[in-house]
């Protein structure tokens, strides 16, 4: 089985929130880590923008990637959200058991 960090950005601690709850009702992840105050600076439209944001970190199985991509693109508020899957290398048994069994049993 292998594992995943799933990094994105919202807008607001609301909308991270609510993607989270979303993923976590289907068991596509295992656990969010919301990280509430950011500056961002990125290129959108050939200029230099700067917005306020939050990160999520969420911890999740690899199979569910595409489902997890398609449900943060559904609830988003962003055209373009920033969707990154880290593969996870080295994990604890412990809670690599946790996470399997987080996000493979119906609720």
């Amino acid at each position: 089985m292998k594992f995943l960090l799933i990094y994105t950005t919202c807008a607001s601690v609301h909308e991270a929130k609510r993607i989270s709850e979303i993923l976590l009702k289907h068991n596509l992840i295992a656990c969010s880590n919301i990280y509430p105050s950011m500056i961002s600076l990125y290129k959108w439209n050939n200029k230099i923008a700067q917005d306020d944001e939050c990160t999520i970190i969420m911890k999740a199985i690899e199979e569910n990637f595409s489902e997890i991509e398609k449900q943060i693109k559904k609830f988003h508020s962003y055209e373009i959200p920033c969707i990154v899957g880290l593969p996870i290398s080295q994990i604890d048994d412990d809670y690599a058991n946790w996470l399997l069994q987080s996000t493979t049993t119906e609720t």
